[in-house]
């Protein structure tokens, strides 16, 4: 086997036997290969790092994956427009502040922002041609935020995923990228920054406030990181975020009400309101890209929920968990 296993083969038992009282494990394929795929580079210089970088993304970017990927960035498309003119979109837009702009923000006291019909740009002339091309609007990308994405530098996971979020960064010209993880070391932030991309400075437990729309990537993150973005959102600002990271619909699945309520309500409270589209998981590597999901926030669904539903914004609270899935900023503590 190429990962450094070799298998005894029937023949050879005799000469091949081990000692007596030797261990002799049994190999797992699926866990050899994990294994391989996550090798100790802890002493990589920056060089050989973004060498091992650029052959992921070249294997990533001729996979049947990213084509799947593609895929569903262009229905993201039609979950980020409004199947309306400009003029009925502020109009609802405004209908929409009537119930969810009246309660407080979260953080900071004020209203939430509304979204405006200025801050759409056209769609492509390939799509303006159709029925729906004709009548939608979508707004426009303009921030990237990573969190939780691991060494990479010792971990070919997370290479792959970085890989991941290079290809995405070249499909949205002109876009601003930061990244965050608190375990990220030196080499690992120079790489970061040669890429052009920036190392955020400190732990902000997903609690960033968006006011652009803002593509977050948290593949594979703890339900608190999630619920930690949704709660600095909460209110009409969910409509800037687009999340890709574990699907919530599977979280409703696998949990629950009582459970994410308890843990992490804000997902919980979210789920009738959002759309998500899965990622189809067909990268060769089974377990780097499994579970993901793309979701939005239209101001449409927004719009339907009941005006309650914005009023109970408390920061979230992970003391009373037995297992906290997040790394808590010790500052604060």
């Amino acid at each position: 086997m190429d990962d450094g296993f070799r298998v005894v083969s029937k023949k050879n038992k005799r000469r091949n036997r081990h000692p007596r009282g030797a261990a002799y494990p049994r190999v797992d394929p699926q866990q050899a290969a994990a294994s391989a795929r996550h090798g100790d580079l802890d002493n990589i210089d920056a060089t050989t790092l973004s060498y091992k970088i650029k052959s992921c993304v070249n294997d990533l970017q001729i996979s049947s994956f990213f084509r799947d990927f593609q895929e569903c960035w262009k229905r993201l498309v039609h979950l980020q427009t409004f199947d309306q003119s400009k003029e009925d979109a502020a109009a609802s837009c405004h209908q929409i502040s009537r119930t969810a702009l009246e309660t407080p923000d979260c953080q900071s006291g004020q209203t939430p922002d509304v979204i405006h019909g200025s801050n759409a740009v056209e769609m492509s002339n390939s799509e303006s041609g159709s029925a729906v091309g004709r009548s939608r609007s979508l707004r426009r990308i303009e921030g990237i935020v990573c969190y939780g994405l691991g060494n990479f530098s010792s971990c070919v996971t997370a290479r792959y995923q970085l890989s991941l979020l290079i290809l995405m960064e070249s499909m949205i010209p002109g876009v601003k990228c930061s990244l965050y993880d608190p375990n990220f070391t030196e080499v690992e932030k120079e790489v970061i920054r040669d890429l052009g991309f920036s190392c955020i400075d400190h732990n902000e437990e997903g609690k960033r406030q968006v006011v652009v729309p803002t593509l977050f990537y948290m593949p594979h993150c703890g339900k608190p990181l999630y619920n930690n973005l949704l709660w600095a959102n909460w209110g009409l600002r969910l409509a800037s975020l687009i999340i890709l990271g574990n699907s919530f619909n599977n979280f409703g699945q696998r949990f629950t009400s009582k459970q994410l309520h308890e843990e992490v309500p804000y997902i919980q409270k979210v789920l009738p309101y959002h759309q998500e589209v899965a990622v189809k998981n067909s990268f060769q590597f089974t377990d780097i890209f499994n579970d993901l999901a793309i979701h939005a926030f239209p101001p449409d669904a927004l719009g339907r929920a009941p005006a309650n539903l914005w009023t109970d914004c408390r920061e979230p609270c992970y003391d009373h968990m037995d297992s906290v899935e997040i790394i808590l900023d010790s500052s604060r503590r």
